[in-house]
């Protein structure tokens, strides 16, 4: 496969810088779908609208911890940043953590809709040739 040469580091048409491909992968292994899903949900941003939102557009059951997880993560790479909300009584007084994504975060958004876009350019050409 042109590009591509296993065990290697060999990068021909596929070139992208460095800060580009790290802030990718860290996304995409931290959870790329909840960052998304972040960016996405308008209001108040947390666990449940999360999770109800990587359900819907992923078509799979995701599990609310593994959701908190990937939030926590994504916290701790500076993409997401959380906040405790006001206590509800419909909640027996408990906070919400409250999510919005950071600078960083739109920016590998952002980064991660360029790769993709790049990927499926490559497999249109690749399917014309």
């Amino acid at each position: 496969m042109a590009g591509w040469n296993a065990g290697s580091e060999t990068r021909t048409r596929y070139e992208h810088s460095a800060g580009e491909a790290a802030l990718v992968r860290n996304a995409t292994v931290y959870g790329a779908p909840t960052l998304l899903a972040v960016c996405a949900i308008k209001g108040d941003v947390y666990g449940v609208p999360v999770q109800q939102f990587v359900e819907k557009t992923t078509g799979r059951d995701v599990a609310m911890g593994a959701v908190y997880s990937a939030l926590d993560r994504l916290e701790d790479k500076g993409y997401v940043r959380s906040v405790m909300g006001e206590a509800a009584q419909k909640r027996g007084g408990k906070r919400k953590r409250l999510f919005e994504a950071t600078p960083q975060g739109l920016k590998v958004v952002k980064d991660l809709r360029r790769v993709r876009e790049r990927i499926w350019l490559q497999i249109e050409a690749e399917r014309k040739a």
